[in-house]
């Protein structure tokens, strides 16, 4: 189960910063660059510690850092009178970010059907699931502060929170047809815990999270951003438990749910 956090940590952190292409800069104040520096810097560390410790071989030195020298000049220069660079930042951080979700599903279940990548798209539909999710409810905050701002902005990051669980969602309905065709191991969903698993992925990591992604689009056509923040908090744990669950089950069914 530590290995299944820190891979899901490692995904969010990875798509979280690259989907912050979607925030416009010259839109928002320096408190928003500077909380979404510091915070995406610590669960980048945070989730290269843990990989190292739980997951020894997966993440390269030299991936980690190149994903990190971005991610900590972003947290830097939004201190600075330079912040508006820190935009570029981002951009230059999604080939890192890429390579770096590459790496996690090579270092995952190398016998899963459809091969290396099959399993590097599980990851990046994780990655930008998580990802997308965390910076929508990041970003949703700051129209507290800022009522002046359009909600088409919101909007358009909740269309990567849409795309990224439909690609979740098609990942599911695909690893239940191999199952059913007798791909990976069928036996685990039967056995009790097995079945306990599975249901809870389908419920919290699907319907509930399909619910809420549905509600904060509701909501955002009727431009109450407060409503819809509230909606992208339930999107994100519902998101992180469902992958969580996926990644504890991956190596039982050899298969991504």
């Amino acid at each position: 189960m530590s290995r299944a956090f820190c891979l899901v940590l490692a995904e969010m952190a990875a798509g979280g910063f690259a989907t912050l292409v979607f925030v416009p800069p010259n839109v928002l104040g320096p408190s928003f660059f500077r909380f979404a520096g510091l915070l995406y810097s610590a669960f980048v560390a945070g989730a290269l510690y843990l990989l190292h410790r739980a997951a020894p071989g997966v993440m390269p030195v030299s991936v980690g850092i190149a994903l990190a020298l971005p991610v900590g000049a972003y947290a830097a220069l939004a201190w600075t009178r330079w912040r508006g660079i820190t935009y570029l930042c981002v951009w230059v951080s999604l080939p890192a970010a890429a390579v770096f979700v590459g790496h996690l599903a090579t270092g995952g279940v190398p016998s899963a059907p459809g091969g290396p990548v099959a399993a590097v798209a599980s990851r990046a539909a994780s990655a930008l699931f998580t990802g997308s999710a965390m910076t929508a409810m990041l970003f949703g905050h700051w129209y507290l502060t800022t009522p002046n701002l359009p909600a088409r902005h919101l909007q358009r990051l909740n269309v990567a929170v849409i795309a990224g669980l439909a690609l979740v969602v098609a990942r599911a309905i695909l690893t239940a047809g191999l199952l059913w065709n007798g791909a990976g191991d069928p036996v685990i969903p039967a056995r009790l815990l097995g079945g306990v698993f599975v249901l809870a992925r389908v419920l919290f990591g699907i319907v509930a999270t399909t619910a809420c992604v549905a509600l904060t689009w509701y909501c955002l056509r009727e431009e109450s951003t407060q409503a819809a923040t509230g909606f992208l908090y339930l999107v994100v744990c519902f998101s992180l438990m469902g992958e969580f669950i996926s990644h504890v089950l991956e190596p039982q069914l050899r298969l991504p749910l």
